[in-house]
């Protein structure tokens, strides 16, 4: 089984954050393609539905909201070990 990486982590919280793909790639500086294949891929590999989408909105399942939920702490965390090895 393929396994989530950190940017698809990023993904995901992103579109989260914004409910809105084209926002959502915006804000992150994607086109929308690769913003949804950083969402797609996960789900295939894990076999799960994160979210779900309609022409207006993107829904977190209750899946996703747990997983959105600690990949954020995974980021920060991430992000403090990088700035631990940087100072």
């Amino acid at each position: 089984m393929r396994k989530p990486t950190l940017k698809q982590f990023r993904c995901l919280c992103v579109v989260a954050g914004h409910q809105h793909f084209g926002q959502a790639a915006s804000a992150s500086h994607l086109s929308q393609c690769p913003l949804s294949a950083g969402i797609d891929e996960p789900e295939d590999a894990l076999g799960v539905s994160l979210v779900e989408r309609n022409n207006c909105r993107v829904y977190l399942s209750l899946l996703g909201a747990e997983v959105v939920k600690r990949a954020r702490v995974l980021l920060v965390d991430v992000q403090g070990m990088v700035s631990l090895c940087w100072d």
